[in-house]
C-alpha cells in the first residue's frame, strides 16, 4: 500500500485531500479483498483436484485387489467344487463345502462391486428416459421404505434422452435412496427432481472435472440428519462407512460413483449436519455430450440442501 502524502496534491483543499485519500483506501481494500478470494478459490480448486486424484488412486488400489481377490476365489470354488464332487449326498462333509461356496460366491459378488467401482466393469448404454426411470424406482421404493417418509417428485417434462444403462441408473437412485432411508428413522421427505440444463464454462471452472454441455440432472434430496464435513470428504470411498458393524459394507456410495465416472457424468453433494442432503448426478444428453448450445440453454442447480459440498466425478 503507498503510502499518503497530502502535499503531493497542493491544489487540493484539505475536504478534497480526504475524499481522495478514502478513494485510494478503498481501492487498496478492493485489491485485497480479490488477492483473498483468489486466494481462497486457489485452494478450493487444489482441493478438488486432490480429491479427483485420491479417488483416482482408490480406483486403481481397488481394481488391483479385486482382480487378485477373483483369482483367490476361483481357485478356493475350483478346488472345493472337485472335492464336492466327490461327497455323496449324505456326507456331513458336503455340507461344510457348500457353506465355502457360498462364502466365496459372496466374495466374487463383492469383487463384482469393487469393480464397478473402479470402472473396469462396461456399462450397456442406451437411449433412456430419467423420468421413466425415476417413476419406476419410485414404485419399488413405494413398497419398501417405512409410511414416515414422503416421496415428492418435481420432474421437468419433457425431458431429455441420455444414453445409461438402465439397471445402473436404477442402482444409483437405490443406494443413495437407502441411506436416505436410515438417516430419516423419525421419518422425513425424499425428493426426486429433474431437469434440463446446461453447464457453462462459470460452473465447469468451479467444479473440476465437469465439463461444459446439455446434461439432464437428477438430484435425490433428503430431509435427514445430513453429513458432516469430514465425513463428508470420505463418502465415496469404498468401505467406508459411518453405520455399524453389519449395517453395510461402504461400498453404496462407492458403487454410485463408479457408474456416474462410466456414464461420462458429474456428481455433486451438498449436504450440512440436521440439514439434510442433496445429490445431484449430471448426465450428458444422448447424441450431444459436451456439445454447448448457448443460445436457449440455462445453468440451475437444486437448493434443497445448503453447507458443505464434495464434487467428484
Amino acid at each position: 500500500m503507498t503510502a499518503y502524502d497530502s502535499r503531493s496534491h497542493p491544489h487540493l483543499n484539505e475536504a478534497q485531500r480526504l475524499h481522495l485519500r478514502i478513494a485510494e483506501l478503498e481501492a487498496s481494500v478492493e485489491r485485497l479483498v480479490k488477492k483473498e478470494n483468489m486466494l481462497k478459490e486457489s485452494c478450493r480448486q487444489e482441493a478438488q483436484l486432490l480429491q479427483a486424484q485420491k479417488m483416482e488412486a482408490i480406483g486403481n488400489l481397488a481394481d488391483g485387489i479385486a482382480h487378485d481377490f477373483n483369482n483367490i476365489f476361483q481357485a478356493i470354488s475350483g478346488y472345493t467344487q472337485i472335492l464336492a464332487m466327490s461327497k455323496s449326498d449324505s456326507d456331513p462333509e458336503l455340507r461344510k463345502l457348500e457353506m465355502i461356496l457360498r462364502s466365496t460366491r459372496r466374495g466374487s459378488e463383492l469383487i463384482k462391486r469393487l469393480l464397478i467401482f473402479s470402472r473396469k466393469r462396461e456399462s450397456k448404454l442406451l437411449p433412456s428416459n430419467i423420468n421413466s426411470e425415476v417413476g419406476q424406482v419410485c414404485k419399488i421404493l413405494e413398497r419398501t421404505i417405512p409410511k414416515v417418509i414422503r416421496i415428492k417428485l418435481d420432474m421437468e417434462d419433457p425431458i431429455h434422452t441420455i444414453n445409461a444403462d438402465t439397471v445402473q441408473i436404477e442402482q444409483i437412485m437405490m443406494n443413495i435412496c437407502v441411506n436416505a432411508r436410515d438417516a430419516m428413522p423419525e421419518g422425513g421427505e425424499l425428493t426426486f427432481s429433474t431437469r434440463n440444463i446446461f453447464l457453462n464454462d462459470q460452473f465447469c471452472n468451479i467444479h473440476i472435472g465437469a465439463h461444459p454441455g446439455q446434461y439432464v440432472l437428477l438430484a435425490i434430496s433428503d430431509t435427514g440428519v445430513g453429513i458432516d464435513s469430514d465425513t463428508l470428504s470420505h463418502i465415496f470411498e469404498p468401505f467406508y462407512t459411518t453405520k455399524k458393524t453389519g449395517g453395510g459394507t461402504g461400498l453404496g456410495l462407492a458403487i454410485v460413483y463408479g457408474i456416474v465416472k462410466n456414464h461420462n457424468g458429474y456428481i455433486l453433494c451438498q449436504s450440512e449436519k440436521d440439514q439434510g442432503t442433496t445429490f445431484q448426478i449430471y448426465f450428458p444428453v444422448f447424441g450431444e455430450e459436451r456439445v454447448p448450445h448457448r443460445d436457449n440453454s440455462r445453468l440451475e442447480t437444486i437448493p434443497h440442501a445448503q453447507g458443505t459440498h464434495l464434487q467428484t466425478v
